[in-house]
């Protein structure tokens, strides 16, 4: 339906023809505070997208090394700390860093043990690491604070220990930068109805002139038969 049918088909159902077109007359004065703040809006959204795109690459670098450390483990990788009957203290960190992102609500080596079995690096490649619940980075961060800067250390421990560690605070690192964002498709979803909504307006605000008068002879006709 064109903007302003209805206020057509208004005035031939009205027997107040004058007030119908003076509706539409208040609604194109008002188009133009409406774009203002249209326009205000769409402008911060197009910041808050801009800034999601400035951060891309920090996203990307933790995102890539979380993975690249995690691709070159092998199940014997996992197997020979996995045979720990009580494994050095930053391997059982590093384990409880893996427990705590995946959301397990025991962390001890035996609950690792268990859960590092066969399909256990395919379990961490397809972790969903954009929806990690809040609570979980939370949980995580003093784990982080304490091993953040001794990578060093943390390789001579065993490749595995340092493949989990890295991706661990790849994960760690990837999540804390996205929550500082809405989702990137909730502001675009934004961005396109304010677009749609700028559109409609300046529609009607270009057709207005010319549909104002129409009605006005529409009107005088129905006046003067």
């Amino acid at each position: 339906m064109e903007p302003y049918s209805r206020i057509l088909e208004a005035i031939e159902r009205s027997g107040d023809p004058a007030s119908a077109l003076t509706e539409i007359e208040q609604e194109i004065s008002e188009i133009p505070q409406k774009l203002e703040v249209l326009t205000a809006e769409l402008a911060s959204l197009r910041e808050e997208e801009n800034s999601y795109n400035t951060y891309l690459p920090n996203f990307q670098a933790a995102l890539s090394t979380a993975q690249r450390e995690l691709s070159v483990l092998s199940k014997n990788d996992i197997n020979e700390i996995r045979s720990f009957a009580k494994p050095p203290k930053t391997v059982e960190k590093v384990a409880e860093g893996i427990l705590i992102l995946l959301g397990s609500s025991n962390i001890s080596w035996d609950a690792f043990r268990k859960l590092s079995g066969n399909q256990f690096l395919e379990t961490l490649v397809t972790f969903d690491i954009h929806n990690v619940p809040k609570q979980r980075i939370d949980h995580l961060k003093p784990f982080i604070d304490e091993y953040e800067g001794h990578e060093v250390e943390i390789r001579k421990v065993s490749k595995a220990t340092y493949g989990l560690y890295m991706w661990v605070a790849g994960v760690y690192k990837f999540c804390q930068l996205l929550s500082q964002f809405r989702p990137i498709g909730q502001i675009r979803a934004e961005i396109n109805e304010k677009n749609q909504e700028i559109a409609g307006l300046q529609q009607k605000l270009d057709e207005g002139p010319s549909k104002i008068e129409a009605l006005k002879e529409r009107i005088e006709k129905m006046n003067n038969p």
